[in-house]
């Protein structure tokens, strides 16, 4: 891998120059920062799905209902402990 800044090639693997010290930023570690989940998006549709399963319950719609809860819960709990 060639340095953008000074031009040194280091090995494919470093994750900095070995002459100027600068941080290589790859394309893969940009895309996995985009699909990484946001806890607020986690919290925010762990609530939805908790709503939606409570309704579901009402309206004696058991399995679904249950299934619903659970993930709703689970992503309740990811976004809470991520945050």
């Amino acid at each position: 891998m060639k340095c953008n800044k000074c031009g040194t090639v280091n090995k494919s693997t470093a994750t900095h120059c070995k002459k100027c010290h600068i941080r290589f930023i790859r394309q893969s570690d940009k895309i996995a920062r985009k699909v990484i989940l946001s806890p607020r998006i986690a919290m925010v549709c762990g609530c939805f799905l908790l709503i939606l399963g409570a309704i579901l319950l009402s309206n004696d719609i058991d399995a679904f209902a249950t299934v619903t809860c659970i993930t709703g819960a689970a992503l309740l709990a990811i976004g809470v402990l991520s945050s």
